[in-house]
């Protein structure tokens, strides 16, 4: 008789050490900067040693769907966390990779979900820019400002909620939906 054989547990401390380290070193990156400032040599390889280890694999995905033109989350949070490299915002891009990582592979609950979305809420309200790639379109249209409407790689519309419902006035998934049943039937 044939037994299934039962994989050993792995917990999750070993499960996500890379994303559990990386947050480490963003906690260290931050006390860093506030006791020896944002461009100390000590904070700067601090968060790129956060970017590297807990965006690894994201931004191995990333790189190779950008040269495909194959734009999903991971292609997006690649060229979120380039542009916080390129304008040497590194503690932001520490965090967008540590955060996209931890939604798309540790999942959050809603009470987490709920604190994040504060947290995003904070930093636009201090005038930072926040590029956010999610299905959870309700969840976006509470918070953001300018949307991008993307389907199998194309841009179906882009504009604020207000632009996008004068299309219809619907909730943006209805709004999203409408326009994939238009996309598909124009190349019908």
């Amino acid at each position: 008789m044939n037994e299934l054989k039962k994989e050993p547990k792995i917990s999750f401390i070993k499960k996500h050490e890379e994303l559990l380290f990386s947050a480490l070193l963003i906690a260290l990156g931050y006390t860093s900067s506030i006791l020896n400032g944002e461009d100390n040599l000590v904070s700067v390889l601090l968060f790129l040693s956060a970017i590297v280890i807990g965006g690894y694999s994201l931004f191995k995905v990333g790189i190779q769907n950008l040269f495909r033109l194959d734009f999903d989350m991971k292609t997006l949070m690649t060229v979120a966390i380039i542009g916080a490299a390129f304008i040497e915002e590194l503690a932001e891009g520490a965090v967008v990779v540590n955060t996209s990582f931890a939604i798309s592979e540790v999942g959050l609950d809603p009470q987490a979900i709920r604190k994040l979305i504060q947290i995003i809420e904070d930093y636009k309200n201090n005038g930072a820019a926040i590029l956010m790639s999610t299905h959870a379109l309700d969840t976006a249209e509470k918070i953001c400002d300018q949307f991008v409407l993307i389907h199998n790689g194309t841009v179906l519309k882009k504009g604020t909620l207000k632009e996008l419902q004068r299309y219809k006035d619907e909730p943006l998934l209805d709004i999203f939906d409408d326009l994939i049943e238009e996309a598909e039937h124009e190349h019908i």
